[in-house]
């Protein structure tokens, strides 16, 4: 789970990495590297759904696709938006 005070950030935060996902899939990117990205989306999910409080785990996800592209830091301020209320 993430924390239900971070829950709504969390949720924005997925919808960014499957919006670039799709983004790198149009441009015709490497297929493993969306597939690579679908695959942390997916797991992010169960993140969110585990009843166990995994935010700094779905933080940590956010920090390295990060670093896989640039863009995805966007994901990561929209998660991190709770931290800044």
């Amino acid at each position: 789970m993430i924390s239900n005070a971070r829950a709504p950030e969390a949720l924005d935060a997925l919808h960014r990495v499957l919006v670039l996902a799709r983004d790198l899939a149009y441009g015709r990117r490497d297929r493993t590297l969306v597939g690579d990205v679908l695959d942390v989306a997916e797991f992010l999910c169960r993140l969110i759904a585990d009843p166990v409080d995994r935010t700094n785990e779905f933080r940590s996800f956010l920090i390295d696709l990060s670093g896989v592209d640039a863009r995805f830091s966007e994901a990561l301020s929209r998660f991190d938006r709770a931290l800044a209320a």
